[in-house]
């Protein structure tokens, strides 16, 4: 009985953080829905402008149905005669994924990069809130996913995001890379162990740090996952936030007692919280 007593409060610690990510989870997924945005490399209504998202072509959704699933030359071998597709990089991301949205100005720099050095590498973006069915059929089960492929080959090389770097990238498509290359590829290898280097060492957390952690996450949701765009709310978004505000004030551990101020102020000027980002803190 004593044991069964001691393991409650975990038991009650690990319930309340699962119901607090799921529900950021799903008000995450719910503003991006009613936000409609489904691309991070593409504005709707400016078709003919890459300026801002440069070399990387975004898949976009055909705008009249189509019979039978959609089926890229750059993933899928055609039908009929092609000639071979280039060395390519693909990304496979989610638009309401804060870690795709900090990523996205580092893959146009690395397209960039890459391209300047050889034009005929291409660079694919793939939406799987535009293409679900897609990113499904590819294997992707995490956001953003890097997937290489060398020139005339459909076979996907995984690669990892933190491994993107210039030489790096070019190396697994086969391209050749100079000393020189290699040996600044090398500093930035020495640079980033550095820093990682620094890192403070592990330790044990306590149910104090859980408490912490937990209120970090939800401080981190406000300031990357409410607006998403410059303007207020719409009153659609506007209601999901409400939701998810709600649900919090009852399935918040009592020992969150800072989160909890923090979604009562929130209620209690909820109108104004809805017109800006600055309104939040």
């Amino acid at each position: 009985m004593q044991a069964a007593f001691k393991r409650f409060p975990v038991a009650c610690l690990v319930m309340g953080w699962v119901v607090f990510v799921v529900s950021l989870i799903i008000f995450l997924v719910h503003i991006a829905s009613a936000d409609g945005a489904k691309y991070l490399y593409h504005k709707e209504g400016n078709e003919n402008d890459s300026s801002s998202s440069g070399p990387v072509i975004e898949l976009l959704a055909p705008s009249s149905k189509q019979d039978g699933p959609i089926k890229p030359n750059f993933l899928f071998e055609p039908s009929s005669d092609h000639s071979p597709p280039p060395a390519r990089v693909v990304e496979f991301y989610a638009p309401w994924c804060p870690h795709c949205q900090h990523y996205a100005p580092k893959y146009i720099k690395l397209a960039k990069a890459v391209t300047a050095k050889h034009p005929e590498i291409e660079f694919h973006a793939v939406s799987c809130t535009a293409h679900n069915k897609l990113c499904n059929d590819q294997n992707v089960n995490g956001y953003p996913t890097l997937k290489l492929y060398r020139e005339g080959s459909y076979e996907a090389l995984e690669f990892k995001v933190k491994d993107a770097k210039v030489n790096n990238v070019l190396f697994r498509l086969g391209f050749e890379v100079s000393e020189k290359s290699e040996s600044h590829n090398n500093h930035e290898d020495q640079s980033d162990k550095k820093q990682i280097a620094r890192v403070v060492p592990f330790r044990m957390h306590d149910v104090h740090d859980a408490w912490n952690d937990a209120a970090l996450s939800f401080e981190f949701a406000l300031k990357t996952g409410i607006f998403m765009t410059n303007g207020p709310l719409s009153k659609e978004e506007s209601s999901t936030f409400r939701s998810w505000l709600e649900l919090l004030t009852k399935t918040l551990p009592i020992q969150m007692s800072k989160t909890h101020d923090i979604v009562t102020m929130l209620l209690e000027n909820f109108e104004e919280a809805c017109q800006s980002q600055s309104n939040l803190s």
